[in-house]
């Protein structure tokens, strides 16, 4: 992990926004915390982000409505989804790198579903995924 890991937690409970948020920066990552889905696509608009960290319940939309629209604009991003321990079937249709049981017990759980996340076949292939410049797709 690098200082210029960067990671969006979504969570509309501010206590757990909160936490994750703060044990997230504690360890060095770049964090943006949101605490809706709207904030979380103004950040996709304007950051790139290696990790999402999501709530599997936001209010309005889903955990796994963000994530697919994160993996719209960035293919192969790596995602922890945060719910209760009993909520988990309903949402393994769609493919997460990691869960974490909320709310988060202590640190070590946050810091082991975040490194498992990053070290997920999905994050290496996204890393190691060709870029194209700008000049590249626009003709000159």
């Amino acid at each position: 992990m690098t200082a210029k890991t960067r990671v969006l937690v979504v969570d509309g409970a501010p206590v757990v926004l909160e936490l994750v948020a703060r044990v997230l920066d504690e360890a060095g990552y770049l964090v943006h915390a949101c605490a809706d889905a709207a904030a979380a696509e103004a950040v996709l608009a304007r950051h790139e982000i290696d990790l999402l960290v999501t709530s599997k319940n936001l209010g309005t939309t889903t955990g796994m409505e963000v994530a697919r629209r994160a993996r719209e604009r960035l293919p192969g991003l790596p995602v922890v989804l945060m719910t209760g321990p009993l909520d988990l079937h309903p949402v393994t249709a769609f493919k997460f790198e990691g869960y974490l049981v909320t709310p988060p017990t202590n640190a070590q759980a946050i810091h082991q579903a975040v490194a498992a996340a990053l070290d997920s076949d999905a994050a290496t292939r996204r890393r190691n995924a060709p870029t194209l410049k700008l000049d590249e797709l626009v003709p000159r």
